[in-house]
């Protein structure tokens, strides 16, 4: 009876503690391959006091710059000869660069946070960036900048136009 407790405590134990293990298991890895003057973005939701830490390290010699923003970022601040606009430091939180930058903040407040990762020079580099909080990619969006006034007003004269040639073509068969 004794052998029937152990093996079943025995078979609980080993189909309950991969599960466990799993589920504690928390960190985020992500790996790719970045050309000079390219950027990722990743978002994190964060509550009030949480703890972030971010762990970036490049494969060769890669140049990398970590940014964290509280404000959702409406561009890169990569120039065209891959250095980085000025403007990027009013907004950032927290920052690092190098070969193996990290970024460890506490979260004022409960919201979303984005990070940046920038490769400045030395690319293309593969790297490998971990975090203790699950991070989401997250894309600029890349809207042209059209007018909506234009879009509706040119909208507005095709569905008119259709509707003038469909009327003409009725009159013209209905006549005959």
């Amino acid at each position: 009876m004794n052998y029937y407790k152990v093996f079943l405590a025995s078979i609980l134990f080993l189909l309950l503690f991969p599960v466990t293990y799993s589920l504690a298991k928390t960190k985020f890895v992500f790996e790719d391959q970045m050309n000079d003057g390219n950027s990722l973005f990743f978002l994190v939701e964060l509550e009030e006091d949480d703890e972030l830490k971010v762990d970036l390290k490049a494969r060769e010699d890669g140049y990398f710059h970590l940014y964290l923003f509280d404000e959702r970022p409406t561009e890169t601040h990569v120039n065209m000869d891959n250095s980085i606009d000025s403007d990027i430091n009013k907004d950032k939180v927290a920052h690092d660069a190098g070969t193996k930058p990290h970024i460890n903040y506490t979260a004022e407040d409960d919201q979303i946070y984005y990070l940046q990762v920038i490769l400045q020079k030395n690319g293309p580099d593969f790297f490998k960036m971990e975090a203790n909080e699950k991070l989401s990619r997250y894309y600029l969006p890349q809207i042209p900048g059209y007018q909506v006034e234009i879009m509706m007003l040119s909208l507005v004269l095709s569905i008119g136009i259709i509707i003038y040639v469909i009327k003409k073509k009725k009159i013209i068969s209905s006549s005959q």
